[in-house]
């Protein structure tokens, strides 16, 4: 069997369970989405969003966002990486790679989705979901739960959440520096 090798993105053949790939990275990479033509990895370490070409199965592009961005998400024309340190989500233009627009998210924010026309963020550390329309780019509804939203995912008539431990006892990367 081949190893998967550290730093790295693994690919995996669904019919056969094999690791049939694997893209080498110069960063650890944590959160993935799929969008737009490519793969795009989140490597907190290095501060940056990577692009992978899924055809060629490389790397095509780092670009450099925030301090350790997390969750992310592909919709209406953009890459959006959220900030957990920063408190800032991040609008990568798509195609080119350049950051165009910062909205306040709160220090803590680590989980985004996109879907029902909106990009939604999840911030533990405040215990709230934040809708965010993306032609004006700015939050349009702020929706908080009583426990600390820690993943997000979308379907197509529904955002689905789920939640940890009570707020006061929430553990997330901004809040255990």
């Amino acid at each position: 069997a081949v190893a998967l090798r550290a730093q790295a993105v693994g690919i995996v053949d669904p019919a056969s369970g094999h690791l049939e790939g694997q893209v080498p990275l110069a960063a650890t990479p944590s959160h993935m989405v799929r969008g737009d033509g490519a793969v795009w990895v989140s490597a907190a370490d290095a501060d940056s969003v990577i692009r992978i070409d899924g055809h060629e199965r490389s790397v095509r592009q780092t670009i450099r966002v925030g301090n350790g961005p997390s969750g992310l998400a592909i919709a209406d024309g953009a890459a959006w990486a959220v900030d957990p340190y920063g408190g800032l989500l991040y609008r990568i233009q798509l195609p080119g790679g350049n950051v165009v627009t910062t909205i306040r998210v709160g220090q803590g924010a680590e989980a985004v989705a996109a879907g029902r026309g909106a990009i939604w963020v999840a911030n533990p550390v405040a215990g709230v979901v934040l809708r965010i329309d993306p032609r004006n780019q700015r939050p349009a509804a702020r929706l908080p739960l009583g426990s600390p939203p820690l993943g997000l995912a979308t379907t197509t008539d529904r955002v689905w959440v789920t939640t940890g431990g009570a707020p006061d006892t929430t553990t997330s990367a901004a809040s255990s520096c």
